[in-house]
């Protein structure tokens, strides 16, 4: 359904609103002469064009599966027997990166062919459905119209439910497929400007293991990694490439190319380089929030000693959710704002327990300066305080209040805010009963999971979508069940 077919269907549902206020002995010969011209249009959608797109899909997923064991060969023996050396083992990585993904591809492929093949389905029966109600509508008595009146009613209700279903179900589609373009990660660091081959390698570099976006640069970051590079002067190109170059591990690389994404300079990656070189900490320290993770969060981090220690991450008081998603969301994008909590590697555990809590006083503070603290965050306090960072976080946010009583609120608050998490930007959520009340984090999608990160006890949960839509978000928070806002991303 595109965006103009959406219009008219909305278009289409208010006037039918109108007829059945209309409605009445005296009007009654005025809604037959309307309602025909009205429900002339059946819900949008052609069933046998979305079955071969969803067969297109099905046979490349199966057409990928034998490749991926071929190439996966190749980088396992085939490159190493005839290309000794470095360059031979940065050659099997690529090839072996370039599995990896076709793998997740089958899938991902999967996930379209069946999101197509349901939306086909249910549009050819709104489509039969629509055709019935036009056929009752076609043998109305014009002789006794006001006889009709009920059975008028009946076509208009019936025409509604057709065509608002008809919303829903593209708003539906619309969200699974969100989550497969969201996979796409090579995809974007290609298009962005990086090489082929690097962009294989980036995009197949994991926080920890490869799961749910988890990834340790965003969709969004893969993409604008290589547009900045390429904006950049012949010099600073050349110094940037020398950086990369250097770099350990694959890790190390990732996270000074998440850097840049987020708009630092060359300089501030130099020294933040100093940092991280060498070290194997890098996925606690920097990426302690991960989508594929559940339970509670901790930052961790090596010490000048060598030992290992590790602080949980949660809200520091009941009026601090607010803030709290919003240092974690920073953390999420920027891995210098996250170095700074770990910064010298700290022997006391509490001098790192003392940053983050300085730093959520302090977004506190800037977000309430002319609200009581006492009442928490506002979604436009929210808003305004991650607009002070758009270019750590790639984007400007805006805030919606949302009705989780009214599905034409709920369902595209829940739409934007999924299509913004699979391109990897943090989403807060306001939930609360009657009143708002608590703040959380949408970081992640798995397909009919929505995956929350909970300021309240720093823990990675996974929710239905469907309770999202439902007002039954009972396990984030204390159990506050209602959605009564989205900050999301603008662009």
């Amino acid at each position: 359904m595109t965006s103009s077919d959406y219009g008219q269907v909305t278009t289409i549902i208010h006037r039918l609103g109108l007829l059945a206020q209309l409605l009445n002995p005296l009007t009654v010969m005025e809604v037959l002469i309307e309602l025909p011209r009205i429900v002339a249009v059946p819900p949008p959608g052609d069933p046998a064009e979305l079955l071969f797109l969803s067969d297109s899909f099905a046979t490349a997923g199966n057409d990928i599966a034998p490749l991926v064991t071929d190439v996966r060969t190749i980088a396992a023996s085939k490159l190493p027997e005839i290309w000794k050396g470095d360059g031979g083992a940065a050659a099997a990585r690529v090839v072996s990166a370039t599995a990896d993904l076709m793998n997740t591809a089958q899938p991902a492929f999967a996930k379209a062919a069946n999101a197509l093949t349901d939306y086909a389905g249910k549009v050819r029966r709104l489509i039969a459905e629509h055709g019935r109600l036009r056929d009752e509508l076609g043998h109305l008595s014009v002789i006794d119209p006001v006889g009709s009146l009920e059975t008028i009613a009946s076509v208009i209700a019936g025409c509604q439910s057709v065509y608002q279903r008809s919303l829903d179900a593209a708003d539906e589609v619309r969200g699974r497929l969100a989550d497969v373009a969201g996979a796409a990660r090579a995809a974007a660091a290609w298009q962005g400007g990086t090489r082929p081959d690097q962009a294989v390698v980036l995009a197949d570099t994991w926080v920890g293991a490869a799961g749910v976006d988890n990834g340790i640069l965003t969709p969004d970051q893969l993409r604008k990694a290589g547009q900045l590079r390429a904006a950049l002067p012949p010099d600073q190109r050349a110094r940037l490439d020398a950086l990369l170059a250097q770099a350990g591990t694959d890790e190390e690389r990732a996270y000074l190319l998440k850097a840049f994404a987020a708009g630092h300079s060359v300089d501030e990656l130099v020294a933040f380089d100093a940092q991280i070189h060498g070290r194997a900490d890098l996925t606690g320290r920097l990426s302690p929030v991960s989508a594929n993770s559940s339970g509670g969060t901790m930052i961790r981090w090596v010490d000048a000693n060598g030992n290992l220690h590790q602080v949980p991450l949660k809200q520091v008081d009941e009026t601090s959710c607010g803030s709290h998603s919003i240092l974690i969301a920073r953390l999420m994008t920027d891995p210098l704002y996250a170095m700074q909590f770990t910064a010298g590697n700290p022997t006391d555990d509490s001098v790192v327990v003392d940053r983050l809590r300085r730093e959520e006083q302090r977004i506190h503070d800037s977000t309430n300066w002319l609200w009581p603290e006492a009442l928490g965050t506002t979604p436009w306090g929210v808003s305004h305080e991650l607009d002070q960072h758009a270019k750590e976080m790639g984007t400007d946010y805006d805030w919606h209040l949302v009705d989780d009583t009214d599905p034409r609120s709920v369902d595209p608050a829940m739409r934007s805010a999924v299509t913004a998490a699979d391109q990897g930007h943090p989403v807060p959520v306001l939930i609360g009963d009657g009143v708002p009340r608590h703040y959380v984090l949408l970081v992640g999608h798995d397909g009919d999971n929505l995956v929350f990160y909970d300021p309240g006890d720093g823990g990675v949960k996974h929710i239905p979508a469907a309770d999202f839509l439902d007002g039954h978000m009972v396990d984030l928070g204390d159990g506050f069940q209602h959605v009564q806002g989205v900050v999301t991303p603008t662009s």
